[in-house]
Formats: structure tokens, C-alpha cells, sequence
């Protein structure tokens, strides 16, 4: 009822003017109507991404949570908007329109979003017995998975290789590493990317297609050389830059395994 209150009042006062009147106070109604409802929408998604533990009614906030990741996923040039499988969360509220509409306005919020605070809320907002935060992980991944499609014009084409920039990936990968997934749910997130992660495979210098074997043996050689125990004879800044080293070493190691355990967890299709 509070949704119609302009129109409600300005055709009530419009009336005494007679049907021209409560005909013209209808119709600045719906705009005092429409300029509500965009201000409070504007309010609390600003409110959810600064504070997303203060929204409480758990519909709204599994709204807000998918447009703001949606948000955070957009690149330049790339968007999942158009793209979210919205019939996979029944329980959301409104119409599809309505969705791409608060999707649009987090889309001008992009850069305040912080993954990890809302990712943080997902498991309350997502419960297991509505599919929990696997489901929310899966439509993410198919709305990315969407926009990479919708400009392809070759038979075949998946997410794989080109099609999905570093950027997205990388954000994608982010968001599956701060939600609390099930492993079967982060390999098809692996699965559908195709590859290993860009920036680790060049700090071990492996292709994307390397295996287990191929990343372990990449690490040892230089595990080798870079490490703290054989700085002995350097001088300070040395001895550091060779730490920092061994350390962008072993955390590309430890990522790429990470992704091939997720890979790995249930059989290829």
C-alpha cells in the first residue's frame, strides 16, 4: 500500500477538481510514487554495501547480494547484466525487471563494493535448505558465462581461453576463494573458467594447461634457488627481494594447486 501512497493521495486531491483532476493527480502520483521507491532503493543499496549485516529481511538482501557481485564481476566492455539466471532464485523479490533495474544502479557503485564484506553475509543470507551459497556461486558463474557467449559468433565457443578477460576471471576466482562453496561448486567454477590462474602460471612459468606434476617440478627449481636459507653472502636489500621472491613463489604454487584439487574434485563431463 505505501507503494501507491502518491497516487493514492494525488488522485484523492485531484478529485475535488473533478475527473480531469483526479486523472492529472494519478499521474503525479506515479512520479512522487516512482521517485520514492528509486530513492529508497538508491539508500539501502548504498546502506548494503557499507553495512550488508543491518539488512534483515532476507529476500532484499539475496537481491542485493547478487547485483553487487554481479556489479563487482562488471569490467570495461563486459557485464553480467543482462545475464543472471534470476528463475534459479526463486525466493528473490520482484520482477526480472525490476532486478536488472537495481543491478543497473549497483552497476554506478561498482567501485565501493567490497567483495569480502558481502561474501562475508552470504552464508546468512543464502541458507542451505534454499540451496545456500553453492547456488549463489553457480549463478554468478552462469551470468558471466552468459555475457562471454552473447558476443560470440563461433560454434562452440565456451568461457575458456580468450573469451574470458583476466580481469573477470580473476574477479570470479576472488569471489569463489571469499564464499564458503562446496568443492564440487568451485571446480565447476574452474571447469567452466578453463585454464589455471594467469598471474600465478607467470610467476612459475607454466602454460594454463599444466598439470599437477608440471606446477610441482616449476616450483622445486625455483623453490631452489630463491630460497632464504641460500642468502647468506647477500646484503640486506638482497636477502629481502630474495624473501619477497620466494614468497610470490610459493603463493603461485599454492593457488594453482588450490584450482587443480578444485579441478580435480568431481569427474570431467
Amino acid at each position: 500500500m505505501r507503494a501507491y501512497a502518491g497516487r493514492i493521495a494525488g488522485a484523492a486531491l485531484g478529485s475535488m477538481a473533478g475527473v480531469p483532476g483526479a486523472v492529472f493527480g494519478l499521474l503525479a502520483g506515479c512520479l512522487v510514487d516512482q521517485y520514492r521507491l528509486d530513492g529508497a532503493a538508491g539508500y539501502r543499496l548504498e546502506r548494503f554495501i557499507r553495512r550488508p549485516d543491518l539488512e534483515r529481511k532476507r529476500p532484499v538482501a539475496q537481491l542485493l547480494t547478487v547485483v553487487t557481485l554481479a556489479a563487482f564481476l562488471s569490467t570495461e566492455g563486459s557485464s553480467p547484466f543482462p545475464h543472471v539466471p534470476w528463475e534459479k532464485l526463486p525466493k528473490i523479490p520482484g520482477d526480472r525487471r525490476h532486478r536488472e533495474a537495481a543491478l543497473k544502479r549497483a552497476l554506478e557503485y561498482r567501485e565501493r563494493i567490497d567483495p569480502a564484506r558481502i561474501a562475508g553475509e552470504a552464508q546468512r543470507n543464502f541458507p542451505d535448505s534454499e540451496g545456500g551459497v553453492d547456488r549463489l556461486l553457480d549463478v554468478l558463474v552462469e551470468a558471466v558465462a552468459g555475457d562471454m557467449m552473447a558476443g560470440s559468433t563461433m560454434a562452440g565457443d565456451t568461457m575458456a581461453g580468450a573469451r574470458v578477460d583476466a580481469e573477470t576471471a580473476a574477479r570470479l576466482r576472488l569471489i569463489g576463494m571469499l564464499l564458503p562453496a562446496s568443492p564440487s561448486a568451485r571446480s565447476r567454477l574452474e571447469r567452466s573458467l578453463g585454464g589455471l590462474d594467469p598471474l600465478s602460471c607467470r610467476v612459475l612459468d607454466v602454460a594454463g594447461s599444466a598439470g599437477r606434476e608440471e606446477v610441482r617440478r616449476a616450483y622445486r627449481r625455483l623453490a631452489a634457488s630463491l630460497h632464504p636459507d641460500t642468502a647468506g653472502d647477500l646484503d640486506p636489500t638482497q636477502q629481502q627481494e630474495l624473501r619477497e621472491a620466494f614468497v610470490r613463489v610459493r603463493a603461485a604454487h599454492d593457488t594453482l594447486l588450490v584450482q587443480l584439487d578444485c579441478r580435480e574434485a568431481i569427474p570431467q563431463r
